[in-house]
């Protein structure tokens, strides 16, 4: 059991970091783009 439970806490950390790691690149990524119709950009 103790074992199911490390697993989902190394997934769950996993999971964290990409959503952290999207978060911060998704603006960068979106401000790069001056052409993009996306309504999402911050410009």
């Amino acid at each position: 059991m103790d074992a199911l439970k490390k697993v989902i806490g190394v997934v769950l950390i996993i999971i964290a970091t990409i959503v952290a790691i999207h978060t911060v690149i998704e603006p960068l990524y979106h401000t790069s783009d001056p052409n993009s119709d996306n309504p999402y950009s911050s410009v």
